[in-house]
């Protein structure tokens, strides 16, 4: 097994699969993938994959890739379910304890969890091509590639991260069309669902999501940060740091948020907590436990996420 991390906040916040981000680079909607050239578009946008090619991760990792993969193993779960979104579910041999969708990821080889994962497991199924997120321990993905496995990470901060991490997802496996119509499509929702928010009156309600009753909560940088506000809300918490930052209850006494989003605790405990019976969210009843997979995971439920948060922000 290799070593567990002990981080807390990120073992909590993702799920935050588990939000989303310790140590890894960020993207920042560049393309660093195929180094050949070969980004111009043919009719559809994109061209054919060609081996060996010479891949640059988010972490700035060059490799080479010699061939196609034809057996990928998941560690996180945002990957798994991009990879069965692009058509390549026949490949994928393993994926992590917390893959849980599609129902045909149940279906593959488990490796252990994101925390501790179990070499000889993932050795056995002598994958081509292991796919890590930046929750991935850095030593987890130095000790695979010290087993001279392939190990890309794709580490997502944005919304148009995400898009880009589909196409490049799809170009190292062979399959860049894929990741073109992926992309769109996520796209499309999102423009679809900016003029649906659009089409609202009166004023945005301020919303708070509390990662756990610590009070981390999404901060300026993160993905879920811009689902808030293309939701339809205003994220209170924009502007009092990147990343997840932890509030103090005085704070979010001030704060005074309208509407409070919560993965992990439960709607009763916040409801019932006596320090909070002052706040707006609480004294109206504007407390919801979300489906955090849609919300938490940068991958292709993006769309059904905004429909989740637009569906408490305007009730």
């Amino acid at each position: 097994m290799l070593r567990k991390n002990k981080w807390l906040i990120w073992g909590v916040v993702l799920l935050v699969s588990l939000a989303l981000l310790v140590g890894c680079g960020d993207n920042n909607g560049e393309n660093n993938g195929n180094n050949n050239g070969e980004e111009e578009a043919a009719d559809n946008g994109t061209e054919e994959a060609t081996y060996p090619m010479t891949f640059v991760d988010d972490t700035g990792q060059e490799m080479e890739i010699t061939a196609e993969p034809q057996r990928i193993i998941s560690l996180t779960p945002n990957l798994t379910e991009t990879l069965f979104a692009l058509e390549l579910g026949d490949r994928v041999v393993g994926v992590s304890d917390e893959c849980n969708y599609p129902e045909e990821a149940l279906e593959v080889d488990q490796v252990g969890s994101a925390w501790g994962l179990n070499l000889e497991a993932i050795l056995a199924l002598e994958p081509d091509l292991v796919v890590a997120s930046g929750q991935t321990p850095q030593d987890a993905v130095d000790q695979l590639r010290e087993n001279n496995l392939t190990v890309v990470v794709f580490a997502p901060r944005t919304l148009d991260d995400i898009e880009e991490m589909f196409r490049q997802v799809a170009t190292v496996a062979g399959v860049p069309e894929n990741g073109v119509e992926l992309a769109n499509e996520m796209s499309d929702g999102r423009e679809a669902f900016s003029q649906k928010v659009a089409a609202e009156e009166g004023e945005r309600p301020t919303v708070f999501v509390m990662i756990d009753e610590n009070l981390y909560t999404v901060g300026s940088g993160e993905f879920m940060n811009e689902m808030i506000n293309n939701a339809g809300g205003i994220n209170v918490a924009e502007d009092i740091g990147a990343g997840w930052p932890q509030i103090s209850e005085e704070e979010f006494l001030q704060i005074d948020p309208e509407v409070i989003i919560s993965s992990f605790t439960p709607r009763d405990d916040i409801l019932a907590n006596s320090n909070w019976q002052g706040i707006n969210a609480v004294q109206n009843g504007r407390v919801y436990n979300i489906n955090d997979d849609v919300v938490t995971r940068p991958g292709p439920r993006i769309v059904e996420g905004l429909e989740e948060l637009y569906n408490a922000f305007y009730e």
